[in-house]
C-alpha cells in the first residue's frame, strides 16, 4: 500500500438515463429546442439533402484469431470463436462491437479484450470470455470497455487472474448484467482500478469456486481510482471482498444463506471508503 487514496462505492438502487431524439448539438450551438430541430431537419430533407445512417462494417479476423482495430467501428460477425491474445483489440478512437461471440485463447497469460488509447470494445448479449486468460478484459490509456446484459466471463484454466481490470485516468470499465465466474485456484481478483481509473458495476454476478484463497472482489487503488458497484453480488470468496487505501470507514456486512447447504453470500448497501475490508476472517 502506498497511501494514496482509492474509492470503492457498493449501493443498490437504480440508474435513470434519459434520452433525446434531438441531437446535442441542436441545443448548444444554435440555442433551439426539439421543435426546432425537428423543423430543422424536415428543412434539409426538403432542399434535397441526404440523411446518412452510420453502419459498422464487419471486422477482419486475422490468421492469429485475432480482431484489431485502429480507427473506424466494426462489429465481429455473430458465432465467431477467437484463440489468440488479446483476442479482441480496440486503439486511438476505434470501436469494436461484439454479439454472440466467443473469446478462447489458448495461451497462458493472455487477455481476452483490450481497449486502450481511447479506444473502445463493446461486449453484447451472448458474448463470453474463455479459456487460458490472465486478464479477462484490459481498459488502458483512455479506453473503455461496456458489457451489456447477457454477457460472461467464465473461469479461467490458472489462478492469479484478473476479470477486469481498468489503469489510467480515462480508462473505465463498465459492466450490466455481467457474470463473472473465478476458479478454485487462488488469488484471483473480479475488478481493479488503478490509477485513476474507474470501473462500474451494475446487478453483475461475482463468484468463485471452491478452493484456494488469497481471493480479491473489488480493490482500487491510487488517487482517483473508482469501483462504484450497485445491486452487485460476490459470492463464496476466501480473501478479501473489498480493498481500497484511505481508511475512513468499516463497513458493515450481513449474511445471508439462500439454502441451507448453498455458498454464504454479503451484501453491502452504503458507501465504503476502507483500507481492508475482510469476509469475517482473521488471514486471507
Amino acid at each position: 500500500m502506498d497511501g494514496v487514496s482509492g474509492w470503492i462505492t457498493v449501493s443498490r438502487g437504480s440508474i435513470n438515463v434519459s434520452t433525446s431524439c434531438c441531437p446535442r448539438h441542436c441545443h448548444s450551438a444554435y440555442g433551439v429546442g426539439h421543435n426546432g430541430c425537428l423543423l430543422a431537419t424536415l428543412l434539409l430533407i426538403g432542399l434535397g439533402a441526404t440523411i446518412e445512417t452510420a453502419s459498422a462494417q464487419s471486422c477482419t479476423v486475422a490468421a492469429s484469431s485475432t480482431v484489431t482495430l485502429t480507427s473506424g467501428t466494426c462489429a465481429i460477425t455473430p458465432g465467431t470463436t477467437l484463440n489468440g491474445s488479446p483476442a479482441v483489440h480496440a486503439s486511438t478512437t476505434a470501436q469494436i462491437n461484439t454479439n454472440n461471440v466467443t473469446i478462447n485463447p489458448f495461451n497462458g497469460g493472455s487477455t481476452g479484450g483490450l481497449a486502450d488509447t481511447n479506444g473502445t470494445i463493446v461486449f453484447r448479449a451472448g458474448a463470453s470470455i474463455n479459456g487460458n486468460w490472465n486478464t479477462a478484459a484490459s481498459a488502458l490509456s483512455g479506453g473503455q470497455i461496456v458489457f451489456q446484459a447477457g454477457t460472461a466471463i467464465n473461469p479461467a484454466f490458472g489462478g492469479g487472474g484478473t476479470a477486469l481490470l481498468a489503469n489510467g485516468a480515462g480508462s473505465g470499465i463498465q459492466a450490466t448484467g455481467l457474470t463473472i465466474g473465478l476458479n478454485g485456484s487462488g488469488n484471483n481478483v473480479a475488478a481493479r482500478a488503478t490509477n485513476a481509473a474507474e470501473i462500474t458495476l451494475t446487478n453483475d454476478t461475482i463468484s468463485y469456486a471452491a478452493g484456494g484463497g488469497g481471493n480479491t472482489g473489488l480493490w482500487a487503488t491510487g488517487a482517483g481510482s473508482q469501483i462504484i458497484s450497485t445491486g452487485t453480488t460476490i459470492s463464496r470468496i476466501l480473501g478479501v471482498f473489498f480493498m481500497a487505501l484511505d481508511p475512513v470507514i468499516r463497513p458493515r456486512w450481513r449474511r445471508e444463506d439462500r439454502t441451507p447447504s448453498g455458498p454464504s453470500e454479503w451484501r453491502r448497501r452504503s458507501r465504503i471508503r476502507g483500507r481492508l475490508c475482510r469476509n469475517g476472517r482473521s488471514g486471507v
